[in-house]
């Protein structure tokens, strides 16, 4: 033993082999393998590379929309900026500021028809989301790509050997196509689509003075500007001064009034030329002058006279030249078309913005000649006009569910799911209720307005519906002592057992409160008949609504107990439709009763005509079986005489 270990530990550890199949097919699960910098590399690049390749854009979704903003304002930069620059001053201050913006939304255009060519469609009422196909439906709408196209045309390099020629950038306004989808798409959207409209015609006003502006400054360059006539046609230096403020206040200082002379300045023989050297000597030390640029009151003049001649107002040296009065000729039949077209859209605004005004006056005045010839009580109209305007006021006038109708029907329920879905789910009666029994119920839920001091409903009243406070206050009252009892707010329910039948309620069917509105209220109600219709159609729920109404009375005290205090059984819960048709009204059990006797007579129908193939049937199989026996009738009869003699 002592050479055996001996041996052993004179083994070197460094001479030691370790057989290599020991590690074959074993799992180093002990260890993480982390991914190396090119496999992220890889990861991250392919992930981008599919996101390119797969990326489409919703024709109605945000995104594309603040897009479409964004290439409107190159739409309208362009508009003003590619006429502009035929002013020296602009042009020599800010060309490189206008060549980088021009860049900037040369390449926003450039992306723009990457943007289109990736925008869904719908096809057959889906939306198609396929790149390939989103590529091909944009190339083939030819008119659209051509002027997407011819929009980019890189005329701009031609700026670079002449500067002075900046209506090359004239092509980029056929990019208007996309300022017109965008101007489209925010009438949907905007909630004050005439005050929107308004803005559009303000704006397209101000872009037709400011271009017209501009070729009657470009007119008068190529005419020659002068500087010594008020009456010349064309631009003029003399027409437009700096403005002049006096260093004095003339409410003040007495040596800062001009004392007139009203004889003199009203004599119009008077060439009145003492009058204006005493002017200038007098206000020669006592004023400053607000210096401006060419600029300021070049574009200031130019715009005066183009909106002054668009809009045909005011009074206009006049032309003296063949092509000055092609000019006036031109900008007058623009001002014509384009004033009637204005004042045709703004009236139209007008129009639509006073039709409400005016339905709400002929259905007013309705209303009170009619209770002015029914001699309806004076504080009685007034409650009526009061509540009427209050309507007007809280735009509730129009049927909601009219105008919900329109709507498919499951967007219908998703709109009144959104709006009373979280109130019922909060009641305590529709608990454990299945999500498709409440988006029925949410359909059933109907709007009613309550003036101040209106009784929703009275004590010993039949309940046939539950209350859902949207708006206002309701107060519940005992009518035998007059003391209110509870306030409700926004939110809260009345009622909600009243949709339901339970024997063994102890309340019956009666109110035995009082529910009165504060103010004015709007209140959603669900009545019991449409429930009791509903719940036809969903057994379950009905069992479960019966045990939420059932623990809920049982919890005060209103429901029917043994002796040991414990809820009775309700039969064992009979057939559902069984306890609710005892419940109906009787116009819905007589509808009923008809379905059912509808239902016999098809049966019976049935049954007859039934009875009636299988009369023809056998009475086929007797007419053959007589036809067999009389063809063989004497083999039959020979037959029987053996059978017998046998017998």
């Amino acid at each position: 033993m002592d050479s055996e270990s001996s041996e052993s530990e004179s083994v070197d550890p460094l001479q030691f082999e370790v057989d290599e199949k020991y590690f074959e097919n074993v799992e180093l699960e002990s260890y993480d393998v982390y991914p190396t910098g090119w496999t992220i590399f890889k990861e991250i690049f392919e992930d981008t590379r599919n996101r390119l390749l797969y990326f489409y854009v919703s024709s109605n979704s945000r995104y594309y929309y603040l897009w479409s903003l964004l290439v409107s304002i190159g739409v309208l930069y362009n508009a003003f900026a590619m006429v502009i620059f035929i002013f020296a001053d602009i042009k020599s201050q800010y060309f490189w500021n206008w060549i980088f913006w021009n860049i900037f939304f040369d390449i926003i255009f450039s992306m723009d028809i990457f943007i289109q060519s990736r925008l869904t469609y719908l096809h057959e009422g889906e939306e198609v989301k396929n790149t390939l196909k989103l590529r091909k439906n944009y190339f083939m709408q030819k008119l659209k790509v051509a002027n997407d196209i011819l929009c980019l045309f890189p005329l701009d390099f031609i700026l670079f050997y002449d500067d002075s020629i900046s209506l090359l950038r004239t092509v980029r306004i056929i990019k208007v196509i996309r300022l017109i989808d965008f101007v489209q798409r925010t009438q949907q959207r905007t909630t004050f689509p005439r005050l929107f409209k308004i803005v559009i015609l303000a704006g397209s006003c101000i872009v037709l003075f400011h271009w017209n502006a501009c070729v009657y400054f470009l007119f008068s360059i190529y005419e020659g500007i002068t500087e010594e006539s008020q009456t010349e046609f064309g631009f003029s230096y003399y027409k437009v001064f700096e403005p002049v403020f006096p260093n004095c206040e003339a409410y003040v200082d007495d040596n800062c009034w001009y004392n007139e002379d009203i004889d003199h300045t009203l004599d119009l023989d008077d060439v009145r030329d003492s009058y204006k050297m005493d002017l200038v000597n007098y206000w020669k030390n006592k004023h400053y002058r607000w210096e401006t640029g060419n600029f300021s009151r070049e574009y200031s003049m130019s715009v005066y006279w183009s909106a002054l001649t668009i809009t045909t107002c005011g009074q206009q040296p006049w032309p003296s030249t063949s092509s000055q009065n092609s000019l006036e000729i031109c900008d007058t039949l623009i001002g014509v078309l384009v004033f009637a077209t204005i004042i045709g859209s703004v009236g139209s605004v007008v129009v639509q913005m006073s039709q409400s005004v005016n339905e709400f006056r002929q259905m007013m005045d309705g209303i009170k000649f009619y209770m002015k010839y029914r001699e309806v009580n004076s504080a009685i109209q007034e409650r009526a006009l009061s509540c009427f305007m209050y309507l007007m006021a809280h735009n509730q006038l129009d049927d909601e569910h009219c105008i919900l109708s329109l709507l498919p029907p499951r967007l219908h329920a998703n709109i009144a799911a959104n709006l009373h879905m979280e109130t019922l789910q909060k009641v305590q009666i529709f608990q454990l209720c299945e999500s498709r029994f409440m988006h029925e119920v949410v359909l059933l839920v109907k709007q009613q307005v309550f003036s101040p001091n209106d009784y929703l409903c009275r004590k010993n009243e039949k309940a046939k519906e539950m209350f859902i406070v949207k708006k206002g206050k309701l107060r519940v009252i005992d009518d035998d002592t007059g003391k209110e009892l509870d306030e409700l707010n926004e939110g809260a329910t009345f009622g909600e057992l009243s949709i339901v039948h339970v024997k063994g309620n102890l309340l019956g069917t009666r109110r035995c409160v009082s529910l009165q509105s504060i103010g004015y209220s709007d209140i959603y109600v669900l009545y019991r008949d449409d429930v009791t219709r509903l719940l036809q159609e969903f057994p379950q729920e009905y069992k479960t609504i019966v045990m939420n109404a059932r623990e809920m009375l049982h919890s005060r005290g209103l429901l029917e107990t043994t002796e040991l205090g414990e809820m009775c059984d309700p039969d064992d819960y009979e057939e559902a439709e069984d306890i609710v048709l005892e419940d109906m009204p009787v116009v819905e059990q007589l509808t009923r009763l008809n379905g059912i006797i509808e239902d016999l007579d098809a049966s019976l129908n049935e049954m007859i005509i039934s009875f009636s193939n299988s009369c023809i049937y056998y009475k086929q199989k007797v007419t053959c079986l007589e036809n067999t026996f009389n063809q063989h009738r004497n083999e039959i009869r020979r037959d029987f005489k053996e059978t017998n003699v046998v017998i």
